[in-house]
């Protein structure tokens, strides 16, 4: 039996397993971010301004918890309100202890050969499944120039999700039911 707690009250009260996925279901706000056209708060530069962020599962639902073995996959939608620029993206991701687990520019974008058009874009980073270890995360997203480098802005907490482990041969930890350190948890090649 389970009761999930809310500010002092009791917002559900049931069977173990029922009050777990209601507590973790409840925490998709952090996974899904808008902004209005009127938020100050909203980050922006003098050509784009952020929209929308969200995380999504393998079905592409915003969802904020993951098996460790499925890829997770965060969307970054904005508008280009000024023609004419050139830029890229960038990613961090940050573990519940605040460690900075890995950065990622978007090296490859077609933004930085070609402007793109006033209108609404979109643009995801995919973090590959067993890769992270079981836990909390949250992402930041940034989008800066190269020549000159210059980071038009970089917001941090902008999204952030759960990695659930669990037992089975899709996950490295196999049947290994103890402890597993480590910061990441890739799916390493054995050989003899």
């Amino acid at each position: 039996r389970g009761i999930v707690m809310e500010n002092g009250r009791v917002v559900f009260d049931g069977g173990i397993e029922e009050s777990i996925e209601n507590y973790l279901e409840n925490e998709d706000s952090t996974a899904h971010r808008i902004w209005t056209k009127d938020d100050k708060n909203r980050p922006k530069s003098d050509f784009l301004k952020m929209i929308e962020v969200k995380v999504l599962n393998s079905k592409r639902e915003i969802s904020i918890n993951h098996s460790i073995y499925q890829s997770v996959c965060v969307e970054f939608v904005y508008e280009i309100v000024k023609e004419g620029e050139i830029f890229t993206h960038g990613f961090n991701l940050f573990n519940v202890e605040n460690i900075h687990i890995l950065s990622s520019h978007d090296k490859e974008s077609s933004t930085l050969k070609k402007p793109l058009g006033i209108g609404i874009h979109r643009k995801s980073v995919i973090i590959p499944g067993n890769l992270l270890s079981e836990g909390s995360y949250s992402c930041s997203f940034a989008i800066m120039r190269y020549s000159p480098f210059h980071i038009e802005f970089h917001e941090m907490d902008i999204v952030s999700f759960n990695i659930i482990d669990e037992f089975g041969d899709k996950t490295v930890r196999g049947n290994y039911s103890g402890h597993y350190p480590g910061l990441i948890r890739p799916e390493l090649e054995w050989k003899n």
